[in-house]
C-alpha cells in the first residue's frame, strides 16, 4: 500500500528542535492513581472470556444515551460516548449498592474476571454525573438459585482480596471519559460453576450520581455436558469397521443409545489383524459449524479379548481454513484435573474402576469427559484412537455426546472501516464512504457533483487480504429529479468487482442475493426508510432523509485486497451520484487460512541516481511458509537500474544508474495442495539525478564581502516530505502484473 503519497517540485525542509517539558500530575481527592493500563491477557489455563456469551443486566441503568448494559460485554472499550458504557447515573441513594449481572444459558466453570471502570467525573463525591466507584464485591448464583459472595481471591497484583478492586489508570485526562483503560482482575481460589456472575458496586458520591463499566470480562470453560448434545447431527464415518458388524456400525456412536451388545456398538475387531493403529472416529456436520466447547465418550467392550477397552485417545479438529486436522490439548477432564487427551476409563456412572473384566458389553457407564479451554469452531471433530492388544485385538465405543452451539452463517463484521477509500472523483471526500457515520448533509456524504466521467467507481483497498461474504451501500442525495442535468441524485445503476490476484483484473461479481433473498446480479439502487424501499417518492429521501440499506451476499465468497463499485448516474451535465455509508462484510485472512492471496513489494517509490536501494518481498496474508521468490527489472527499464546480487531472496539490492523511471517485478510462489501458486507485483520507481545546476552571477565590491546565493537551483531533483515512500501491490490502482 501506498503510505505517502508525495507532491512535485521544490520543498523547503525543516530541522526540528526536540523539547523537553515536565508532566504534571494533578492528583485528585479520591483517586488510586497507577501509571498505566495494565492490559495483559490473564493466564489461558484459566478458559477464555465467556462474558461474551453472556446476557448483561442491571439493577438500575442509566435511562438517557442510549445506554445498556449489553455496553460492558460487548468486547469493547468505552470512549467518552455514554452509549458506549453502562452507568447507573440518575437514581438516588435508595438503588445502591447498584448490581450488574452476566447471565448464561448453560454451566460454566469460572475462575476469573476483570473490569475497566468508566467515569466522566473525576471526582468521586460527586452529587451527580458518573464516577468511579468505592467497593465492589463479586458473587455467583448457586443451584439453589441464592447468591453466594465470592472470597479468598488473588488480585492483578498477586495480593489476597475479597473484593473487585476500583484502581483506574489516571495518566490521560485523569481516567475520565475512556481514557481509563486499567483492568482489576480478580482469580478464584477455587473455579466457581455457575450460569450467573453478579458484580455489587457502591458509589462515594450521592444525588444522581452514578458509577460505570467500560468492559467487564469473565473467564472459564463450559461444563462437561453442559448445552445441547449435538453429536447426533453429525455423521459418523471411522478408519475402519469390524466386518462381522453392519458396515454403517459408526451410526451407533452419535445415536443416542448406550451400546449393550456387539451390534449396537461400533468396535475395531479384525480376524485377519492388518488394521493400521491407531484408528480414527470422525463426527462431521457437513455445511454446519458448530462451536464445540465439550465432550464425552463411553468406551465399549466384547464379552472376550476380542475388543479392549483402549490404549489412548487424542483429540482433533478440522480447520477449514487451514484445511488441517489441529490437535486439541488443552482440556479439563471429569475430575478437575487439566488434560491433553481424551480419558480411556471404565467403571460404573458414578466411579472410575481398575477391573476391565467388569464392564464387557454393556456393563460399562463410565464417561470419559473433557471440556476445551478454548472452545474450536469446526465442521468435523475427530478421535484418534490406539489400542491396547495385538494382532486381531480391537477398540470400540459405545457412544460419544458432543456438546456446542450452532454457528449462524453470518456475512461477518463490517471490515469496510479497515480499508482505504478511493474515487475517481470527488466533490466531498471519499473518505466519508466508509468512517461508520450516516450522512447526513453533502459534506458528510462522498459525491460526484460536476464531475461527467460515468460510470464512476468508488474502491475499498486494504492492505492484507480479506474473505469478502457480501456488502450494502446507503446512497445520498440531494435532488428529487433523477434525470437532473446537475446536483447529486440516486443512481441508475450499480455493479460491485473484486480484484482477482490470480488474473490480475478486477472481476465482476454477479452471483449474489438482495436483502429480500432474491438472486440478483447487481447492487440494488433503492431508497426509502430504513424498514422500505420507496422508489415512487425520490424527494422524500434527500440530505440524509433516506435509510434504506441496499445489500447483497455474494454465492461464492472472494478473496481479494480490493473491492469497488461501479456506479452510474441518471442525470446529465455536472449531475453527480451520492453514497452516506458502504459497509463490506468478511474477516481478515491470516497465515492460519495456508492460502496466498496475493504479493507486495515494500520499499522507497523515489531515489536518487547511484544509489543502491533495498526492497523487500511478501507473500499475502504475510507468514505463510514455503514461498520463493524472483525479482526482475522489466527490459525498458535496464538502462536506469539494474538488480545488484541475488535474485530470489526475499530481499533484493536495486542499483539505479540513470535518472527517470524503471519498473521492478517480482513473482511470489508456493505450493498448495501439491501445486504452484504464483502472485506477481510491480512497482514504477523514479529516479531523481541532477541534470544542470542554474548560473547564478555575483559580484563584490572593495572593502565588501562577497554576496553568496541563498539557494541553488538543482534540476532534476524533486524534494518531498523527508519520509520516505512505502508501497504495496496490494493496491490495484499501482500496476498489478
Amino acid at each position: 500500500m501506498k503510505k505517502r503519497r508525495g507532491g512535485t517540485g521544490l520543498k523547503k525542509k525543516f530541522l526540528s528542535m526536540l523539547l523537553s517539558a515536565a508532566m504534571v500530575i494533578t492528583m485528585l481527592s479520591g483517586f488510586t492513581v497507577s501509571a498505566a493500563d495494565n492490559s495483559i491477557e490473564p493466564d489461558s489455563s484459566l478458559g477464555t472470556n465467556i462474558a461474551l456469551k453472556a446476557t448483561a443486566s442491571a439493577s438500575y441503568s442509566n435511562q438517557y444515551g442510549g445506554v445498556a448494559p449489553s455496553a460492558m460485554n460487548d468486547g469493547k472499550y468505552a470512549t467518552s460516548e455514554t452509549s458506549t458504557t453502562w452507568n447507573s447515573w440518575g437514581t438516588d441513594e435508595a438503588n445502591y449498592p447498584v448490581k450488574t449481572m452476566l447471565t448464561w444459558d448453560k454451566e460454566y466453570k469460572i475462575s476469573g474476571m476483570r473490569v475497566i471502570w468508566w467515569a466522566d467525573n473525576a471526582e468521586k463525591t460527586a452529587t451527580a454525573n458518573v464516577t468511579f466507584p468505592k467497593s465492589c464485591q463479586v458473587k455467583y448464583l448457586d443451584a439453589d438459585g441464592n447468591y453466594q459472595l465470592i472470597t479468598g481471591m488473588t488480585n492483578e497484583k498477586g495480593a489476597a482480596t475479597d473484593e473487585v478492586g476500583v484502581e483506574i489508570d489516571s495518566s490521560s485526562n485523569n481516567g475520565i471519559n475512556g481514557n481509563n483503560k486499567y483492568w482489576n482482575y480478580v482469580k478464584f481460589s477455587q473455579p466457581i460453576t455457575t450460569k450467573e456472575l453478579q458484580l455489587e458496586i457502591e458509589r462515594s458520591g450521592s444525588g444522581t450520581n452514578g458509577v460505570g463499566i467500560s468492559e467487564w470480562e469473565v473467564y472459564g470453560i463450559a461444563s462437561i455436558g453442559s448445552g445441547e448434545n449435538v453429536a447426533p447431527n453429525a455423521t459418523a464415518t471411522a478408519s475402519y469397521t469390524n466386518t462381522t458388524i453392519p458396515a454403517d456400525a459408526a451410526k451407533n456412536v452419535n445415536d443416542r443409545n448406550l451400546a449393550e451388545g456387539n451390534n449396537t456398538s461400533w468396535n475395531t475387531w479384525s480376524k485377519g489383524g492388518d488394521v493400521e493403529y491407531p484408528v480414527t472416529m470422525d463426527l462431521d456436520w457437513g455445511e454446519d459449524e458448530y462451536e464445540v466447547s465439550s465432550l464425552r465418550v463411553m468406551w465399549w467392550r466384547s464379552n472376550d479379548n476380542g475388543v479392549l477397552f483402549p490404549k489412548n485417545c487424542g483429540l482433533q479438529y478440522y480447520n477449514s481454513r487451514s484445511k488441517k486436522w489441529v490437535e486439541i490439548t488443552d482440556l479439563v477432564d471429569e475430575t478437575g484435573a487439566d488434560a491433553t487427551s481424551v480419558g480411556v476409563k471404565f467403571g460404573t456412572a458414578d466411579k472410575a474402576d481398575t477391573n476391565a473384566d467388569n464392564y464387557k458389553l454393556g456393563a460399562n457407564r463410565y464417561w470419559n469427559g473433557v471440556s476445551l479451554k478454548t472452545p474450536v469452531k469446526t465442521k468435523k471433530l475427530r478421535l484418534v484412537i490406539d489400542r491396547n492388544g495385538e494382532g486381531s485385538t480391537g477398540v470400540g465405543i459405545g457412544e460419544i455426546e458432543v456438546y456446542g452451539n450452532k454457528q449462524e452463517k453470518g456475512t461477518g463484521e463490517n471490515v469496510a472501516r479497515q480499508a482505504v477509500a478511493s474515487a475517481d472523483a470527488e466533490n466531498t471526500p471519499v473518505t466519508n464512504v466508509n468512517n461508520g457515520s450516516l450522512a447526513t448533509n453533502a459534506a458528510s456524504s462522498w459525491n460526484t457533483w460536476n464531475s461527467s466521467t460515468y460510470p464512476t467507481y468508488a474502491t475499498l483497498t486494504w492492505d492484507t487480504p480479506y474473505v469478502l461474504n457480501g456488502m450494502r451501500v446507503m446512497y445520498w442525495a440531494d435532488n428529487g429529479t433523477l434525470a437532473a442535468s446537475g446536483n447529486v441524485t440516486f443512481p441508475k445503476s450499480c455493479e460491485v468487482e473484486y480484484y482477482d490476484h490470480n488474473t490480475g483484473t478486477w472481476t465482476p461479481i454477479t452471483a449474489m442475493k438482495d436483502e429480500s433473498g432474491a438472486d440478483v446480479t447487481s447492487v440494488g439502487v433503492k431508497y426509502g426508510s430504513a424498514e422500505t424501499a420507496d422508489l415512487s417518492n425520490p424527494g422524500n429521501y434527500l440530505n440524509g432523509n433516506n435509510r434504506y440499506w441496499n445489500a447483497v451476499t455474494f454465492n461464492d465468497s472472494v478473496k481479494t485486497t480490493a473491492l469497488r463499485l461501479k456506479i452510474n448516474r441518471n442525470g446529465s451535465g455536472s449531475n453527480g451520484v451520492g453514497i452516506g455509508e458502504w459497509e463490506v462484510f468478511g474477516e481478515e485472512m491470516t497465515a492460519e487460512w495456508d492460502e496466498m492471496v496475493a504479493a507486495q513489494i515494500v520499499g522507497k517509490a523515489k531515489v536518487q541516481k547511484g544509489e543502491t536501494d533495498t526492497y523487500t518481498a511478501g507473500s499475502l496474508p504475510s507468514g505463510l511458509e514455503g514461498v520463493t521468490y524472483k525479482w526482475e527489472v522489466s527490459d525498458e527499464s535496464k538502462e536506469f537500474m539494474e538488480i545488484s546480487g541475488s535474485d530470489t531472496g526475499k530481499q533484493v539490492k536495486v542499483q539505479t544508474k540513470k535518472a527517470g523511471y524503471g519498473t521492478l517485478k517480482l513473482t511470489v510462489s508456493r505450493v498448495e495442495d501439491g501445486k504452484t501458486v504464483t502472485r506477481n507485483a510491480q512497482m514504477e520507481i523514479k529516479i531523481d539525478g541532477v541534470q544542470s545546476i542554474d548560473t547564478y552571477v555575483t559580484a563584490t565590491a572593495a572593502g565588501s564581502a562577497p554576496i553568496l546565493p541563498k539557494t541553488v537551483v538543482a534540476n532534476g531533483i524533486t524534494f518531498d516530505d523527508p519520509t520516505p515512500d512505502y508501497y504495496s501491490s496490494t493496491k490495484p490502482e499501482f500496476n498489478f502484473a
